[in-house]
């Protein structure tokens, strides 16, 4: 059985940032296969996107047709005065100031 001690001199800290649902880490690269437990300091259950957001390995997004087609159809949204108010936004991010 291996102890605490031992478990926790294999352990390792990598920081990262979730972009798109997806953790990208800061100046580390993980093999395939290698398991993670993942702490959170602070985390807000949001829904996924309707489209999948993808990034290369500099944590880059990859700009799919599928993406490019839904951000073309929100900027049109919002062309057309059906988007949420720039202030209502603010406020539900910042709080009411």
């Amino acid at each position: 059985m291996t102890s605490r001690a031992s478990l926790e001199s294999m352990q390792q800290r990598i920081s990262g940032k979730v972009k798109g649902g997806v953790v990208v880490l800061d100046d580390a690269v993980l093999a395939d296969g290698t398991s993670v437990t993942v702490l959170v300091e602070q985390a807000e259950i949001v829904d996924p996107p309707d489209v999948p957001i993808e990034f290369d390995a500099k944590g880059d997004v990859i700009m799919t047709p599928e993406l490019e087609a839904d951000i073309a159809a929100a900027i049109a949204e919002s062309d057309r005065g059906e988007g949420t108010p720039w202030e209502t936004v603010r406020a539900e991010i910042f709080g009411k100031r």
